[in-house]
């Protein structure tokens, strides 16, 4: 089952450590713990926020390929694509921007969303992935920019031992290759490597331009880490991960690019020390990216790349208080972005964030606050703030009323030269505030959620209408919406059901009224898993409606209904063989316009655990 509230299974807190602070919290044995509400370990009941988890279990049992495929799983979520595998994909949160959701590897803010933007979700590989934990709301106050819509936290780590080696094939000629290997090399380290290698030939995914040719794509991953307890009160952790991929698409007589390569390499180590009650946790991370978009007539020495690299320390700490906690700590990182052919100079920025988060239970009622600071070399300060209470007015049974001030600092490309705009320096931070009310309910084999949410965002950035050459602050939007979460278990079926309803439109300035393009207003989804010992099956349902392609045009993209399904078995030997079929019913849908779906898909796989 997915988790919305609560679910019941163990995560070890080897992992969460590894992502943020591992403080002993008291729990049952059948409660979840998450990190990435509040920087600390916590019950997953205990969270205010919506949000949802995916284990690794589960993205095996779902036999997805890509993080979008996880991701438009989850509630809130709506998907924007140019195509197949590898592809532009943006990802929109409850109507917010793709721009406006802030993406951490274990904990540490992915680097290139600060110069380009936003994050293409289509190139992270999902071989690296063991935990994602996926919060819905306003968490500047915790995190600093870009966190308007949400969080998705993608955690590398697991603390399993075991070695597993997975071989799969598929239609439009799918194939990947993917080994890892986590082993205890004495009582206190613990070492990790694992690595993979995918490839697909594609389609045509552009078919209006006239360039008839199947758009492939290739990636190739790695990943080490070693974890040691040096004491009963200190332990430290270095994880190294990175990967390389090429992806084709169709260009144009404008933009005659078709290829795109992107590198990337990761590298962060820190050190955790916990005496009784008190953790504190240090950790530095470097983060480095080059993204080649050319003519492969050319060839890739016929650019210069776009070359980000981004450095960090976090400095945090935590108390563990009865039924409660307090963490506070700063955030340090630089962001460069080297000469490339689009932007023309070297920039560079360094921003330092001060935080304060808390919570609470008192009777029946769990307070929750965080307030938060952030300097930045290039707009000075900017402050944030979010508050929550939650009220158990009958038992299984709460209220919860919260509000929080985001904002998101313009990235490099808007601020600076590029070969068709020109530099606006003078550009504010975008910025918004939330409330949200929701009623819930939690049983042993039941739960529910029922919420419903006002956002407000300001100085929304786009391209000037008049000039049509440098970025400024210019629009308003005003997002209403409701989101209803029920999960249940009948006997070895679990059963998760997601509708929503969605209003985000412009608020005043030129487009007045328009509604904000691809948020469809109506989504529905429901998941079935189903585990009987070595057998498993998954089914989904998917409804989006319909939705403006862009904010530009009266494109409309046509709303679609799509079913998947996949099936496992587990023999003693350790050998599990998986099927899967998406859009069984061969559906035509498009998410981007005139990018269209490939159709049918099948996919094969045989892992071997060790």
């Amino acid at each position: 089952m997915l988790i919305i509230m609560k679910i019941r299974k163990i995560v070890t807190l080897a992992v969460l450590s590894a992502s943020g602070f591992a403080v002993q919290a008291e729990v049952t044995a059948d409660e979840t713990l998450v990190i990435t509400a509040n920087r600390y370990e916590q019950p997953i009941s205990t969270v205010l926020a919506p949000i949802s988890v995916v284990t690794r279990a589960q993205i095996d049992q779902w036999q997805v390929q890509s993080v979008p495929e996880i991701l438009k799983r989850l509630p809130g979520v709506s998907i924007g694509s140019n195509g197949g595998r590898g592809q532009l994909t943006s990802v929109f949160i409850r109507g917010t921007d793709s721009r406006h959701v802030l993406v951490l590897i274990d904990g540490i803010r992915m680097a290139s969303a600060g110069v380009t933007g936003s994050i293409d979700f289509s190139q992270i590989p999902v071989a690296l992935i063991q935990k994602i934990e996926y919060i819905r709301g306003p968490f500047a106050a915790t995190y600093g920019s870009d966190a308007i819509g949400g969080v998705i936290n993608i955690i590398t780590e697991s603390d399993e031992e075991k070695g597993e080696i997975n071989v799969s094939y598929g239609s439009h000629a799918y194939q990947n290759y993917n080994l890892a290997v986590r082993h205890a090399i004495s009582n206190s380290t613990k070492i990790a490597v694992a690595g993979g290698y995918e490839s697909i030939s594609g389609y045509d995914v552009h078919p209006i331009v006239g360039e008839p040719d199947k758009d492939g794509f290739r990636s190739k991953s790695f990943w080490v880490g070693i974890n040691s307890q040096f004491s009963d009160e200190a332990s430290g952790f270095f994880r190294g991960y990175g990967y390389a991929n090429s992806t084709e698409y169709d260009g144009s007589a404008y933009s005659p690019e078709n290829e795109r390569q992107l590198y990337t390499h990761n590298f962060d180590t820190g050190i955790r020390l916990q005496k009784g009650e008190n953790t504190t946790q240090l950790i530095v991370s470097y983060q480095r990216y080059k993204d080649y978009n050319y003519d492969k007539d050319l060839g890739k020495s016929s650019v210069t790349p776009v070359d980000i690299t981004q450095k960090g320390i976090q400095l945090g700490n935590v108390y563990r208080l009865e039924q409660g906690a307090i963490s506070g700590g700063v955030d340090f990182y630089q962001e460069v972005s080297e000469q490339n052919t689009t932007q023309q100079e070297y920039h560079s920025r360094t921003n330092t964030g001060l935080y304060l988060t808390g919570q609470k239970q008192i009777s029946d009622f769990i307070l929750e606050g965080a307030v938060r600071g952030d300097y930045n070399q290039q707009y000075g300060w900017h402050a944030t703030w979010q508050a929550a209470v939650d009220w158990q007015f009958v038992e299984n049974h709460s209220a919860t009323l919260s509000y929080g001030t985001a904002f998101r600092a313009p990235s490099f490309y808007q601020l600076y030269n590029m070969a068709w705009t020109s530099e606006n320096l003078d550009l504010d931070p975008e910025k918004s505030s939330q409330f949200e009310l929701a009623f819930s309910g939690n049983y042993d084999l039941f739960n529910w959620r029922l919420s419903g949410y006002l956002n407000k965002i300001d100085r929304m950035i786009d391209i000037d209408p008049v000039t049509w050459g440098r970025y400024i602050n210019l629009d308003k939007a005003t997002i209403k919406g409701v989101e209803l979460n029920v999960n249940f278990d009948t006997g070895f079926l679990s059963h998760n059901i997601t509708a929503e309803y969605l209003d985000a439109r412009y608020d005043g300035g030129q487009y007045d009224g328009r509604i904000l393009a691809r948020r469809p207003h109506k989504s529905l989804q429901y998941a079935l898993d189903a585990n009987l010992d070595a057998l498993q099956l998954s089914l989904i349902y998917t409804y989006k409606g319909n939705r403006l392609d862009s904010n530009y045009s009266n494109d409309v993209l046509g709303g679609y209904s799509l079913v998947d399904i996949a099936t496992s078995y587990k023999f003693d030997s350790g050998l599990i063989i998986r099927g899967k079929i998406s859009n069984l019913f061969d559906k035509d849908y498009e998410t981007a316009l005139t990018y269209p779906n490939a159709g049918r898909e099948y996919t094969m796989t045989l892992s071997y655990e060790f």
